[in-house]
């Protein structure tokens, strides 16, 4: 988000909350060279190429994110099965956000009724946080105060 292009993480997850979504999980492997993301849902999916410039389901001058980062990625394919969506991609660790930053922002949304999972995995740390412990330890997640004591929670994902 600070890099001034768009936050595909953060496009992923705002694309499955448009879809309906209920429940998220994120999978994040962190490699030395390239980050690994799957983003899986259980909203109501789609029904077109969503990797093709303009082409969206929620309306007019939509459809530009997943584009991008078909372009941008080194890898990436999307996949419907028993009801679930899975989005996965392969960015450069370098070309990828501070979870930090964005991170945060996705887990505000869970004050909206969505359960939402981050499982990191890299050679050195190993953790899985759920909105449904934040939201007991903090109350509500979209608060500036939990935004704040989230960024800094999750600057652990950072180095």
């Amino acid at each position: 988000m600070s890099h001034g292009e768009p936050d595909f993480l953060f496009e992923a997850v705002a694309n499955s909350l448009e879809a309906g979504a209920n429940r998220i999980v994120i999978d994040y492997k962190r490699y030395q060279e390239f980050v690994d993301i799957t983003v899986t849902d259980d909203g109501e999916g789609f029904s077109c190429d969503v990797f093709s410039k303009g082409v969206s389901t929620k309306g007019k001058n939509r459809g530009n994110g997943l584009f991008l980062l078909k372009e941008k990625a080194l890898s990436c394919s999307i996949k419907r099965e028993n009801s679930f969506t899975t989005l996965f991609y392969r960015m450069r660790l370098a070309e990828s956000s501070p979870l930090s930053e964005v991170l945060p922002f996705i887990f505000s949304y869970a004050d909206y009724e969505v359960a939402i999972e981050f499982v990191f995995c890299s050679e050195v740390l190993n953790e899985r946080i759920s909105s449904d412990a934040l939201k007991v330890e903090f109350g509500t997640l979209s608060s500036v105060r939990a935004l704040s004591a989230l960024k800094k929670r999750f600057s652990m994902f950072d180095l």
